[in-house]
């Protein structure tokens, strides 16, 4: 199994508090296997090395000639890369994931990609089934969801907006790329720097570049140019019997 390697700067162990205060809690399912790194990091500081418990422990090492790493932009983490041996779909799948569309990315490899909205019925991430004041049935959002849905809500938005040549809702290009990177993490354990690293995203002012592909599948488009097309054969149809 190929990973990402990991590393934070200083000598503490690594731990669930370090890794929440690093922002990378969520990308682990389980424990890390981790080791000091003997010498000095990329930035001449001492740092742990670690990888997800379930990776080669032989894996958490930092060897820069034959590595590529990227440092967080909060500067609090690194994450790595063997040059000869990156982690691909299947090396990072979540053991639970999201039903999606699959998406062809950078690497080749055709990675499940959420939906978050549906067309018709909107939000369909994961809800709490509650009691109203009166007593009736109602959902409720989660908290863990709500910041990511009122990103794909925007999207929605300025994309229909640009289909059908109403007003535009502003959304740009970093807020469209957020949204790429939470979709991703929800299926798979990765983080911006590797989506970055691994070239998984391409745009280009092509409708179907991997950018907008990505985008097209959390707002489950593809299910809609299904539907179009179901519609037109059946428009077809009834032309060649009149």
């Amino acid at each position: 199994m190929n990973t990402f390697i990991y590393a934070i700067p200083g000598g503490n162990p690594v731990t669930e508090v370090t890794l929440k205060a690093a922002g990378l809690v969520d990308i682990f399912d389980g424990q890390v296997t981790q080791r000091d790194y003997k010498g000095t990091f990329l930035e001449g500081e001492p740092a742990v090395i670690f990888v997800p418990e379930d990776c080669p422990s032989n894996s958490a090492r930092c060897l820069p000639e034959q590595q590529t790493w990227q440092k967080s932009a909060s500067g609090k983490y690194w994450v790595g890369i063997d040059n000869d041996a990156m982690p691909g779909e299947a090396d990072l799948m979540r053991k639970e994931q999201f039903e999606g569309h699959e998406v062809k990315l950078g690497n080749g490899q055709k990675w499940l990609i959420p939906i978050a909205r549906n067309f018709k019925r909107g939000s369909v991430l994961p809800k709490s089934l509650i009691l109203g004041k009166n007593g009736e049935l109602m959902t409720e959002e989660l908290p863990e969801y709500a910041e990511f849905s009122a990103q794909v809500e925007k999207y929605w938005d300025w994309f229909f907006a640009e289909i059908t040549g109403k007003e535009n809702t502003v959304i740009s290009l970093k807020e469209m790329w957020q949204i790429i990177v939470r979709a991703m993490q929800f299926n798979y354990r990765i983080t911006e720097e590797g989506i970055s690293l691994l070239r998984l995203v391409r745009i280009d002012k092509r409708a179907a570049s991997i950018f907008h592909e990505i985008l097209g599948a959390v707002i489950d488009l593809p299910a809609v140019r299904k539907l179009a097309e179901e519609s037109k054969k059946k428009e077809d149809i009834k032309t060649q019997d009149t």
